[in-house]
């Protein structure tokens, strides 16, 4: 295997200087006082200022932000909705008698015009020594650019009428500030805003600020209690998350009325069961039980999860019809949020009318329509060719149902597969009944009515046989699938791949009505059945075995596969790349001795011999070990436990990082902020000003070790969700509040080595005091993250606190954070003692160093 050897120069998210400057245009300040950032995003770090009527060249634009040069020849980010821009546009003339344009930027593009000595053009882009100008028609061409000099446009730009600036903002700084009728304390107070509001300025009477309430009215505040409004106050609002769904994990979990174990218990639920998500309070999530009504679950005890069926878009072109399992809340639109117009008694058959995102419309007797939530119809159709849909969390099921004809006068239909079971109702002779299972001498059936229940099978003669009956698709786990595809076929199916290798195609002759159904199950994109077989298709194909092939049953299991392993050589660490095909979940853990061991289940290796180590600075040497359906690998690295695993839609990297904080990428994470100040202590301090303090600080500190360090937040605000985020398609987050889930966004976005969240613990029991570090220990890094826990609780017990202990922690921003991450409780807020410890600047800088020297002893030789 070719050694692959990369050298980057890799500065993060730092200010570059420029050896030449050309401007795509300027921006001119509108904002009173606006933040410079480093990256585009109020969640990158502030590097600087600048104030209303600046004038700044803009570099490139991204998103809503612009990345200006400043006056010393560095550059930085700029919300685009506190400037106005003015674009540049570069001119040229033509300096030769002739000149021919051609139609790419080479002479051995066709000619496509011709210019004369002294035309003008505006420049588009530059491509070597060639310029793509726009030309008078419309189009473009390009022109050989030694060709031409610098010209200015000999057509004059329209001049915009002057737009009247944006009116200036304040942010209040006190904690609770009166706001009164007059420029003054002896005025009356007509209303009390909290720290972090903001309000927009009219004028001032010396120390006082007369503002505009939301009201209408006018109020003034005084001056000292207020500051200029930044970008972070006058961003645009994100908009809401999405509900979400989740299952229960627990074996048995009580649903409350609110959000904490001293609310009442409404109901129990079992594992495995799964709600959709309208809120979070904290770690408690609130959700909606089929009966409509609200409840609370703790976080804790349940995990993000969605049904494998997400809809189903190709209705067969018969009636589609639905029998309720019990009493079924219709809704006004598909979603649990909206009102409830009827409901459904148990087993009753109502048409389906369109189906989308796990809902089905259907048809009441009234004549009104409505929406029922997929799970809780049982679908079948009036025709005799027809199948029955079963959709759960782990498996999707297709029954193409045969048929039989009642031959007894009179039979009954009973509950179960004997004549012990309760009659349910009575079929007369020659009625035609789908059949849906056996057992024995029985037969589940569905009448026409849509009724199910069993029938004696000598009391019926079959009236047809379809040659394709079942279609299944189950999963054992995360990496292991199978389809299952039984009938009565002609002849021994064959099994191919799609061209574009991201279909698997059963073909099997058969008399069927089309259906497709989404799946929402990690690789795999859709199932289609059709006259002419079954068709799978994946999103990223995974290694397909063949376990059985007749004309009665195919049966294939789709596990992951790792067809290659490669080495990548970078300036500050070596990257293990192991190509994955399929849906891979690997665990990695470190011994003392350099040892990474990865291992990976249900996964089987298809490549060549591993690459050659010797001579990278991290990696020695791999070793991969086949045993049974687990792959086994072990990478021999000089690392020490300095690593960190990332996952990808078709590769995992193992990243062995050299020692040393130097490039280290850290993301600092005070906690709480804004309207959430976290724990109080006794004398009233909020728990949210430390944390931001201690980040400070800290970040100054790993700045001068040569570290790259973010911060989620660097102001007391509430930490907004990144522009432009998408998680990835396999790896939700789980559901939190918005703050929390931008603070693990922020981190997967920056593609950061380490997450420190920083806290100061709270107890109602205010005798209680120390220091504990908290990290999750199931999640990908979490090998990793129990090293760097014990290393920074180390480091902080420095500090002569009583040693409360590395401790695991289900905590949201560390189970959301797939990077090596530690939570902080550095002291208790609540603590008397520790309180006034928090108000002393040494204490804080003390901290801040013994949290410096943690980082430095993890990365450490």
């Amino acid at each position: 295997m070719r050694r692959i050897t990369i050298s980057l120069t890799v500065v993060l998210f730092s200010l570059l200087i420029l050896s030449s400057r050309v401007a795509a245009g300027s921006a001119t300040v509108t904002g009173s006082i606006v933040n410079l950032r480093a990256g585009p995003g109020t969640q990158y770090q502030v590097v600087g200022q600048t104030s209303r009527g600046d004038q700044l060249d803009i570099v490139a634009t991204e998103g809503q932000w612009h990345q200006v040069f400043l006056k010393d020849g560095q550059r930085a980010w700029i919300a685009g909705w506190l400037v106005d821009v003015t674009a540049a546009e570069r001119f040229v003339k033509v300096n030769a008698t002739v000149v021919n344009l051609r139609s790419g930027a080479g002479t051995s593009f066709s000619i496509v015009g011709q210019a004369s000595a002294g035309d003008t053009f505006s420049v588009v882009a530059e491509t070597g020594d060639w310029l793509k100008i726009s030309r008078p028609s419309g189009d473009h061409a390009y022109i050989a650019s030694w060709l031409t000099v610098p010209a200015a446009s000999t057509i004059p730009e329209p001049v915009a009428p002057p737009e009247p600036p944006p009116p200036t903002s304040i942010a209040i700084t006190g904690r609770v500030v009166n706001l009164r009728s007059g420029p003054g304390t002896t005025f009356s107070v007509v209303a009390q805003a909290q720290q972090g509001d903001t309000f927009t300025r009219l004028e001032e009477e010396g120390d006082w600020i007369k503002i505009h309430l939301s009201s209408n009215q006018h109020a003034y505040v005084a001056g000292w209690l207020t500051s200029p409004a930044t970008d972070e106050d006058q961003a645009p609002p994100a908009p809401p998350a999405p509900p979400t769904r989740i299952a229960i994990t627990g074996r048995v979990v009580n649903l409350r009325s609110g959000p904490g174990t001293g609310f009442s218990i409404v109901t129990q639920t079992h594992q495995g069961e799964t709600f959709s998500v309208v809120g979070a309070k904290g770690e408690w999530l609130e959700i909606v039980l089929p009966s409509g009504e609200n409840v609370f679950v703790a976080g804790w005890l349940t995990q993000e999860t969605t049904e494998i069926c997400t809809s189903l878009f190709e209705v067969p072109p018969v009636t589609l019809y639905g029998t309720t399992h019990t009493n079924t809340i219709v809704r006004s639109a598909p979603s649990t949020t909206y009102s409830q117009i009827a409901q459904l008694g148990p087993q009753q058959r109502v048409e389906v009318l369109h189906s989308a995102v796990g809902w089905h419309q259907v048809l009441l007797n009234s004549g009104a329509t409505g929406w029922v939530e997929g799970s809780l119809l049982r679908l079948s159709h009036s025709k005799t060719l027809s199948y029955t849909l079963l959709c759960h969390q782990h498996l999707v099921e297709i029954h193409h149902n045969t048929t039989v004809t009642v031959t007894g006068s009179r039979v009954n239909v009973r509950s179960g597969p004997s004549t012990n079971h309760a009659i349910v109702t009575t079929v007369s002779a020659n009625a035609l009944l789908q059949v849906v299972g056996t057992n024995h001498d029985w037969l589940e059936i569905r009448t026409p009515e849509g009724t199910a229940g069993w029938i004696a099978k000598w009391l019926t003669s079959p009236s047809n046989t379809a040659d394709l009956s079942r279609v299944s698709l189950s999963r054992t786990n995360t990496q292991k699938k199978t389809l299952t595809i039984e009938g009565s076929f002609s002849m021994i199916p064959s099994i191919h791949w799609a061209e574009d290798g991201k279909a698997l195609l059963v073909t099997i002759a058969s008399n069927t009505v089309a259906t497709r159904l989404p799946i929402n199950m990690e690789e795999f994109q859709d199932l289609s059945v059709n006259e002419n077989g079954v068709m799978l298709r994946f999103y990223a194909r995974p290694q397909a075995e063949i376990i059985e092939r007749s004309t009665e049953r195919v049966v294939i299991t789709f596990r992951a596969a790792v067809p290659r392993i490669e080495l990548l050589e970078l300036t500050q660490r070596d990257i293990v790349r192991i190509h994955t095909r399929g849906n891979v979940t690997p665990t990695v853990t470190h011994d003392n001795r350099g040892n990474l061991r990865i291992t990976m289940p249900e996964t089987t290796y298809t490549g060549q011999v591993p690459p050659d180590m010797s001579g990278a600075a991290m990696a020695r040497s791999i070793n991969v070990e086949q045993a049974g359906s687990t792959l086994r690998m072990t990478v021999d690295s000089a690392a020490q436990g300095r690593y960190i695993v990332r996952q990808y839609a078709n590769h995992v990297d193992v990243e062995l990082l050299q020692p040393g904080l130097v490039g280290k990428v850290i993301m600092l994470d005070p906690g709480h902020g804004g309207s959430d100040p976290g724990a109080i202590g006794p004398t009233g301090l909020y728990e949210k000003t430390p944390n931001l303090d201690l980040a400070l600080r800290l970040k100054a500190l790993l700045d001068a070790e040569g570290a790259v360090v973010l911060l989620t937040r660097d102001g007391d605000h509430r930490v907004r969700m990144p522009q432009d985020y998408e998680p990835q398609r396999d790896n939700p987050f789980a559901p939190l509040t918005e703050d929390l889930r931008a603070r693990a966004a922020m981190a997967e976005m920056a593609q950061v080595d380490l997450f420190i969240s920083i806290h100061n613990n709270g107890n109602h029991d205010r005798s209680i005091a120390g220091t504990t570090t908290y990290y999750h220990p199931s999640n990908l890094n979490s090998d990793a993250s129990r090293h760097l826990a014990g290393s920074m609780q180390q480091a902080l017990l420095g500090l002569g606190r009583r040693d409360r202990g590395v401790r695991t922690m289900n905590a949201a921003v560390l189970r959301a954070t797939t990077q090596p991450a530690v939570l902080l409780e550095v002291v208790y807020v609540t603590n008397a003692q520790e309180e006034m410890l928090l108000s002393d600047p040494a204490f804080l800088q003390k901290a801040a160093e013994k949290m410096r020297d943690g980082l430095k002893h993890y990365f450490s030789p």
